[in-house]
Order: structure tokens, then C-alpha cells, then sequence
């Protein structure tokens, strides 16, 4: 069950690959990415149903990859955003952010074309040739220590630990001051989302739908708080560039500046929801269907 699905993450790169180059779309980064974390995810989390001396050197690899993709990705989630900061602006100072704007793009397609380049090295190609060999070749139930388990049974074990993970560093989490808490709490979010879909087949509709519903509602805080800091840093370093050009505006260095302090008071007010919004992640409901979460009986198989 889990080689059928990492077969389908990989169709989902390959799928996406073209568009990607072309840029013609940023979802199709986004999507390409979302797979590669998925897989990612799984390798890391189900590494006790897989051959272990087998998929070792495929980790490093996918951690390239997953470097080499991120800052295009970023600079797509960037520019979004600046866009829509930038449409609630009078006239005259969405005209003064124009700097600002080419950029941002400069910089996304100098990203992307060092993207393009590194999916066109033999690094790239014998990673994805050597993935599909091995997610083709047959296992053996001696090469991985819980192979013979059902898989329902694991991944359920594997949702409530990173679920209780989860809990217990939320609990403890001051979010007016422990930003790489926070950073680590959305982390976490991720590896579970990735399970709760990845197997989300293997349980009842009425139970794993509500659990990704609410895990969702909180990465999205958590995301959007993580695009606030990065967004800030981003603008900061850009200022002194700006400047460098001796041909920026005034009007556009003040236009940043008011940007500047929009994303902090932003991220000011998502430090202070952030309570009330692990709260119904970490609510008698969403406890409830964690600890009970039992697999389709028809599901199961082993791995």
C-alpha cells in the first residue's frame, strides 16, 4: 500500500514537471512540492515498513530537491502576497511600490532559471530514474521491521504520537515570544497532515475528514504567521538593494516602510489568535476521534 501511493506522489511530480519549467503556473511548483514533502514525509515517518539499507541514500536526495525548489516557491508565495497588499493601496503609492514589485520578479526568475538548470543535471534524472526502479522492485518481509504489520495498524500508531507530539509542544508554547517553537509546532503539523492524507483511506470518512479540517484551520495560522517572518526579513534585505540603484524613488522607500509595519502588526495579531486556535485543535472533539481512530476493516493489510 504505501509503494502504490509513493508511485502516485511521484506521477504527481512527473505530471507537474513540464509546467514547472515553463513556468506557466505557480501551482505547478506548488503541487510538485507538495508531493516531494509528502514522499519525504513518509520515508521519514514509515521508515520501520520500508527497507531501511535500501531507501538511506534516497533521503539526502530528496532533501536536495526539496532545497533546490524552495525559493522559486517562495518568491511565488511573495509576490501573491505583495500583489494583495498592494491592490488595497491608493493610487499613488501602489505606483511607488513599482521597485519593489521588479525585484521580487528579478529575483523569482533568476530562482527559477537556477531551478530549471539543477532538474536538467544527471543528479536529477538518476534520482527520479533510480526512485522508480526501487518503488518497482519487490520487498521482502525481512528487509523492514514492522513490514509484516498491518499498515493501518502502523499508521495509526504513527498519527497519535505526532498528534500527542504535537500537544504536548503547543501546550508549553508562549507564542508572544517562541518563534522557532512555533516554527517546530508547523513542522510537526506538516509530517501529520501528510500521514492523515496519505492514509487517509485506510479510515472511516466521518473520523480522519474532521481531523484534517481542524489540523488544517491550524496550519494555516501557523503558514501564515511563518510568511509574515519570512516576508519581513525579505523586504528588510531588499531596502539596501533598493538603495544601491540611486535611481528609487523616495516615495517607494516610505511606501516600504508602511509595508514594513503592516506585516508586523500582522504577525502581532497572529501571535496573540494563536492560542485560541490550538485550542481547537486541542479540543475534547479532535482528542476523542485521535484516540479512537481504528482502521476500515477491510484495510487490514500489511504494508
Amino acid at each position: 500500500m504505501i509503494f502504490s501511493e509513493l508511485k502516485n506522489l511521484l506521477r504527481t511530480m512527473e505530471a507537474n514537471e513540464a509546467g514547472l519549467i515553463a513556468n506557466r503556473d505557480p501551482e505547478h511548483l506548488h503541487r510538485y512540492r507538495v508531493s516531494l514533502r509528502r514522499t519525504r514525509s513518509c520515508i521519514g515517518q514509515m521508515k520501520r515498513s520500508l527497507p531501511e539499507d535500501r531507501i538511506a541514500k534516497f533521503k539526502p536526495e530528496f532533501a536536495w530537491l526539496g532545497s533546490v525548489t524552495g525559493p522559486t516557491r517562495d518568491l511565488d508565495v511573495f509576490l501573491h502576497d505583495i500583489k494583495r497588499y498592494r491592490n488595497r493601496l491608493d493610487e499613488m503609492s501602489r505606483s511607488s511600490l513599482k521597485p519593489l514589485l521588479e525585484l521580487i520578479r528579478s529575483d523569482k526568475r533568476r530562482a527559477h532559471d537556477r531551478l530549471v538548470a539543477q532538474l536538467d543535471t544527471q543528479r536529477y534524472r538518476s534520482l527520479v530514474s533510480a526512485w522508480r526502479a526501487f518503488l518497482d522492485s519487490p520487498m521482502d518481509e525481512g528487509e523492514a521491521p514492522e513490514a509484516g504489520r498491518p499498515i493501518a495498524e502502523v499508521a495509526a500508531d504513527r498519527i497519535r504520537s505526532r498528534y500527542e507530539r504535537m500537544i504536548r509542544r503547543g501546550r508549553r508554547l508562549d507564542a508572544m515570544k517562541a518563534t522557532d517553537r512555533l516554527h517546530r509546532l508547523r513542522i510537526d503539523g506538516k509530517k501529520l497532515r501528510y500521514l492523515l492524507e496519505f492514509f487517509r483511506g485506510l479510515f472511516p470518512e466521518e473520523t480522519v475528514d474532521p481531523l484534517i479540517a481542524t489540523l488544517k484551520r491550524l496550519q494555516d495560522h501557523l503558514g501564515g504567521f511563518n510568511d509574515l517572518l519570512v516576508q519581513q526579513i525579505a523586504v528588510s534585505r531588499m531596502v539596501p538593494r533598493l538603495e544601491a540603484t540611486g535611481q528609487t524613488p523616495a516615495a517607494t522607500f516610505v511606501t516600504v516602510g508602511r509595508l514594513l509595519e503592516n506585516l508586523a502588526r500582522r504577525e502581532h495579531r497572529m501571535r496573540r489568535r494563536f492560542a485560541g486556535e490550538f485550542d481547537r485543535f486541542n479540543d475534547e472533539e479532535t482528542c476523542g476521534r485521535i484516540e479512537r481512530l481504528a482502521p476500515i476493516p477491510s484495510t487490514e493489510v500489511p504494508a
